[in-house]
């Protein structure tokens, strides 16, 4: 989460904030005002001097936010929570996109086995402090399945942004991104790879659709 230019921006996974951070603490550090990564909407809500600044997030379609999110935790599985859990075999399992892909799109179902939940939240506890501000209201070791609302994308989405976020597409809209902030330079587009032309099948597709169908229509996405 930033605060720039009197502006909220939610970090999203895979959604070119860590570049937007260290290309405005590069060249515009002075107009930050609140810097963090992940952290949930609630904990802006309870600053008061930030309560009535706008929000805008940048957002990526459903299909490329989870082919990069698979890439990013196949490639770093030390901070990859589902692929740290102790069911036999399930390391091996867990390399396989479908397979991951059905932990993604149903959190609850996958932490009915309470020993999974308990590794996610202990993995994530101990290593990033964003998973205490998207529960804050309830300690960790009372989480419930349920908590967990559905996909990764919609948890995020639900814990991150406001119901008047404006959103603006990685995909083509990162100048008009920047003009609304206020940053005079161009240079963020240069920090982030264009995504590649989907590898995902027909009945992939069907599923992250039918699992994020309220996020194709909200952020104005095509099937």
């Amino acid at each position: 989460m930033l605060i720039y230019n009197k502006i909220k921006i939610p970090h999203l996974f895979k959604c070119a904030g860590t570049s937007l951070r260290r290309t405005l603490v590069k060249y515009d550090i002075q107009g930050i005002s609140y810097i963090s990564e992940h952290d949930s909407k609630d904990i802006l809500d309870n600053m008061s001097w930030c309560t009535n600044y706008n929000s805008v997030s940048l957002v990526r379609h459903p299909y490329a936010y989870y082919e990069s999110l698979y890439n990013y935790h196949k490639d770093m599985p030390v901070i990859n929570a589902l692929s740290t859990i102790t069911e036999k075999d399930y390391l091996n399992k867990i390399k396989n996109f479908d397979t991951w892909l059905d932990a993604t799109l149903d959190l609850p179902k996958f932490f009915e086995e309470s020993y999974r939940l308990q590794a996610f939240i202990k993995e994530l506890s101990s290593r990033n402090g964003f998973l205490k501000s998207w529960f804050m209201n309830k300690p960790l070791n009372e989480l419930k399945p349920d908590d967990f609302i559905g996909s990764m994308y919609s948890l995020q989405v639900n814990k991150m942004l406001w119901d008047d976020t404006q959103t603006f597409k990685l995909e083509n809209e990162v100048p008009l991104f920047l003009r609304h902030i206020g940053f005079s330079h161009n240079l963020l587009q240069e920090n982030i790879t264009a995504d590649k032309s989907s590898v995902l099948n027909k009945e992939q597709k069907e599923r992250i659709y039918n699992a994020d169908r309220h996020l194709f229509e909200r952020f104005g996405y095509e099937r």
